[in-house]
């Protein structure tokens, strides 16, 4: 393949216009999307005013993530993006091979975009120490379109990770991005309102199968990490269809607070506690980079409780009926 496909002469402005535009498209997706939710909650409430169990206005959850999406926005949003896509280009310009965008290709770097999606995604699942930072997206108790506000500050560590491994084999990094964007259409996938999409679901994201991803129920933990597909999820085996079982959204470590600092930090405070009383630095090793839940444990102690890691009754989201 041609290396001439490199784009060496792309400046920062060209960077810049890109991420601009990338984050416009974004930003207009997703105030559709909050108008229809903001238009349903007000529906829904005004239909249940007067009964038993009155559908809230805002949500319990909506102030944090509203703060917190704020927050990224302002802090770690643009540079993030910017060290993700330039450590993608370092790799892609020292790689000998390059991969054109044809229409012969447009299907690799969709599965290219997909999997760059699932990867670091999964890196945040499965390693203690971006578990305790994406732990916040998935504190919410409750599953909505305000959900995907919820975001963590150092989300783009795993996704800088994963993008310089895929751009050494020739996929050019903004392309990588851009198709890597299923994470947009995600945004119409926080909601609990629409049940399971049959043939839809086997394939691809869905309300149900993003529904699943963000459940704390066994059966259905750790599971769904696509973007816009389940594909790489069928191939390497992390894929969970809906069961029937009441899907009970919120972490293991319920923060139990609308407090934005103590949702940001609450995980983190679970892991410096066993990172210290870890008695080897092998161990301690281990609680920074294991899989969440399945490393050491520091004794409770009476002056810091522990979350009970046990099921707890929750307020019943919208249900998902079977198919």
């Amino acid at each position: 393949m041609e290396k001439e496909f490199d784009t060496l002469n792309l400046g920062l402005p060209d960077l810049q216009d890109f991420v601009n535009v990338y984050t416009a498209g974004i930003g207009a997706f997703f105030t559709i999307l909050v108008s229809i939710e903001v238009g349903l909650r007000l529906a829904e409430w005004w239909e249940t005013r007067s009964s038993a169990n009155p559908r809230p206005l805002f949500p319990k959850n909506g102030l944090v993530n509203f703060q917190s999406f704020a927050l990224i926005l302002v802090t770690t949003s643009t540079f993030g993006q910017a060290v993700t896509i330039g450590l993608g280009f370092v790799a892609y310009n020292t790689s000998e091979w390059r991969v054109p965008l044809t229409w012969w290709t447009v299907p690799l770097y969709f599965l290219a975009g997909e999997f760059f999606h699932y990867f670091y995604h999964r890196l945040m699942h499965e390693v203690r120490l971006f578990w305790a930072d994406h732990a916040t997206h998935h504190s919410s108790t409750e599953f909505d379109y305000f959900t995907n506000w919820r975001q963590h500050l150092l989300q783009f560590i795993p996704k800088a990770i994963t993008m310089p491994a895929l751009c050494l084999f020739g996929l050019h990094p903004l392309l990588v991005t851009l198709f890597g964007a299923g994470i947009v259409f995600q945004l119409f996938c926080h909601t609990a309102r629409f049940g399971t999409w049959g043939w839809w679901d086997r394939i691809f994201m869905s309300p149900s199968n993003h529904g699943i991803h963000h459940s704390r129920n066994p059966v259905y933990m750790d599971r769904n990490y696509g973007g816009f597909t389940v594909i790489w999820d069928r191939l390497l085996g992390s894929h969970a269809a809906f069961a029937g079982e009441r899907m009970v959204y919120g972490v293991t470590h319920a923060p139990n607070s609308t407090n934005l600092i103590v949702v940001l930090v609450n995980e983190y405070v679970y892991l410096w506690r066993d990172f210290f009383g870890a008695p080897t630095w092998k161990t301690k090793l281990q609680v920074l980079f294991g899989r969440p839940g399945e490393t050491f444990e520091a004794p409770v102690t009476a002056k810091r409780p522990v979350a009970d890691s046990r099921p707890v009754s929750m307020p019943a989201p919208l249900a998902i009926p079977a198919e």
